[in-house]
């Protein structure tokens, strides 16, 4: 989820696969805290298959951002939290950050939970969609963060030399 700050216009640019500059795109952005319609309209288009909104957050809450092309009948969904400008220039979540060794113990935990059937990919609610990386990307991220450790660890190979015994 990206922050974005409170009382600050912001913009998104949110890209509609297929889209075209004639398409019907309209957006709906909805405060979580209380899942009331925050402000809606006509996306502008940008170019490509980017589409422009733009507003300003006037609470500290979750703004859930739904982008619709008519034309398609196809929603995207994003969600931003607006806070302070104390907020932004400090760390924001928890005071440590994890480890790379504790990143990968996490990794290996979703990567479980996916096999077993316990944790879903994407879902969808009230018209809004939430997606979590995918196995193949837990399983590249994971290498990359093997790899950091290794080249920390003074580098991820070993070399043997075989000398000629006679």
């Amino acid at each position: 989820m990206d922050y974005i700050q409170v009382n600050r216009a912001h913009t998104e640019v949110i890209g509609i696969p297929e889209s075209q500059s004639g398409n019907i795109v309209t957006f709906q952005i909805f405060k979580a805290s209380d899942n009331s319609l925050f402000a809606s309209g006509a996306a502008v288009y940008v170019g490509g298959l980017n589409w422009k909104i733009s507003f300003t957050p006037t609470a500290l809450d979750v703004y859930a951002i739904d982008v619709y092309n008519q034309d398609l009948d196809v929603t995207y969904s994003r969600s931003v939290q607006a806070v302070s400008s104390a907020t932004l220039s400090q760390p924001i979540g928890d005071d440590e950050t994890p480890t790379t060794s504790e990143l990968i113990v996490l990794i290996d935990k979703a990567i479980a939970a996916r096999l077993k059937g316990g944790a879903v990919q994407a879902y969808s609610i009230g018209g809004r969609n939430l997606q979590y990386m995918t196995l193949a990307e837990l399983r590249n991220l994971r290498t990359d963060l093997g790899k950091q450790i290794a080249a920390q660890n003074g580098g991820g190979r070993n070399y043997a030399k075989f000398v000629n015994p006679d």
